[in-house]
């Protein structure tokens, strides 16, 4: 054998060995140190990864991270994973890595903290990142956490959560992100068993579709297409069936009771990211529906002298709503029961005052509990039922009623009436 044959040997063999050496797991605390020091030069203020592990060839697989980032005194998020499995080829990583940062970063060099500011910009660099990232068949991620604090309040946490990214058939993109989390916590509501899927387009738009949960035991459907480039929403929809109202009232209000299974509908289209219930339209069903010293009712019934106002059961409530630009919500409110059926127009402020026209009729087992001075002056259906109107004001805590001008006419005439009759009975002569 020759020498150039030999030295083509070893270096054949040299070869093979680098090829196969590439197929086994590699383990260096030199590989941890690199990674944490990426991650901390992308911004992040605290990192720590325990370890990580390379299959050159085929995975990158980090384990027990942890990130910080404190944006300003009054804002901080924290997110960490127990693993991460990356399928993909590290030495086609390593050639692409200066695209890839340049992209991501794109002359913003802490894209932590653009990813708590302005999440559809960092969305929208990572998409635009996805081309240099074709050698990323597939990433799991499991035992996901986070916390989000605003003023040392926290405002959004999750724990125990999967993400998945990879192929799917049914995405614009051919590539999605699939999201579990058995438990969300935002501004202190608890949502239960979350699953979402986001698709990416060619276009720069996020498509989130199948996405699931639970919310006070009502179910929730959501699906929407937000514009990543516009950072603006196309269009969104929102349903929860068969919530518990009296529960989730309890928790929020606390004034009075209100109990029954409750749907809510949320609509939007071309609506700002950070203002998404801008321009919205909400329908919300309640039924049956069972109402309880509210302070609207305790006003009602102070005004029309029936205690029993107090206490009404409906068979279903609707709320209607259109909110706007700015700080006015046109509402519209609608019930039917066998005691009182009313519904109302009107507007609520984002400071709490309100205002109503409210159109309502008594009947069934209501009209025997009717004073006889409120029965003679409400006005009579054809049906026999006794009707009302009133302008319903000021705010929920400290309601006001104002009569109409012709139930408040009748008043007064049914009190002269009654008057006249009374003073007709004492100047009658008594028989002897």
């Amino acid at each position: 054998m020759t020498l150039m044959e030999v030295w083509t040997s070893l270096i054949l063999l040299f070869a093979v060995c680098c090829i196969l050496a590439g197929f086994f797991p590699v383990s260096h605390p030199w590989l941890t140190n690199k990674a944490t020091g990426l991650v901390r030069n992308a911004g992040a203020d605290s990192c720590s990864i325990g370890s990580l592990k390379v299959v050159a060839w085929r995975s990158i697989t980090l384990q027990r991270v942890f990130i910080e980032e404190r944006i300003d005194i009054d804002h901080e998020y924290r997110f960490g994973f127990s693993e991460a499995k990356i399928a993909a080829n590290l030495f086609q990583l390593l050639w692409n890595r200066k695209k890839i940062r340049s992209a991501v970063l794109s002359g913003e060099p802490d894209v932590f903290k653009s990813l708590y500011l302005k999440p559809a910009v960092t969305a929208e660099r990572l998409l635009h990142a996805k081309w240099y990232l074709q050698e990323v068949k597939r990433m799991h991620i499991s035992d996901l956490r986070f916390s989000v604090k605003l003023k040392a309040r926290e405002i959004l946490r999750g724990n125990n959560g999967e993400m998945e990214f990879g192929g799917g058939d049914e995405s614009p993109s051919g590539s999605d992100i699939k999201i579990v989390f058995p438990f969300l916590k935002i501004s202190g509501d608890g949502i239960e068993n979350m699953r979402c899927t986001v698709s990416f387009t060619s276009t720069g738009e996020a498509v989130v579709q199948n996405c699931t949960a639970t919310y006070y035991e009502g179910k929730i459907k959501a699906q929407g297409t937000i514009d990543l480039q516009d950072n603006r929403i196309d269009s969104y929809l929102l349903t929860i069936e068969k919530m518990d109202l009296a529960y989730w009232y309890a928790v929020h209000v606390g004034i009075g009771e209100i109990s029954g299974r409750t749907s809510v509908r949320l609509k939007g289209n071309d609506v700002p990211l950070e203002t998404p219930l801008r321009q919205a339209e909400v329908k919300i069903t309640v039924s049956p529906c069972v109402i309880n010293d509210l302070p609207v009712q305790q006003s009602l019934a102070t005004a029309l002298f029936i205690p029993s106002l107090s206490s009404v059961e409906f068979s279903k409530v609707t709320a209607r709503a259109v909110i706007e630009p700015g700080d006015t919500i046109n509402t519209a409110f609608s019930g039917t029961g066998d005691q009182i059926e009313f519904s109302t127009t009107g507007w609520v402020r984002s400071d709490g005052l309100m205002q109503h026209y409210l159109d309502g009729t008594f009947s069934g087992g209501m009209l025997g509990s009717l004073p006889p001075f409120i029965g003679k002056t409400l006005e009579k259906t054809r049906d026999g039922r006794r009707r009302f109107r009133c302008r319903l004001f000021g705010t929920f805590k400290d309601p006001r009623f104002e009569l109409d001008k012709e139930t408040l006419r009748r008043a007064v005439g049914t009190m002269f009436d009654d008057f006249r009759r009374e003073l007709q009975g004492r100047d009658t002569p008594t028989a002897r």
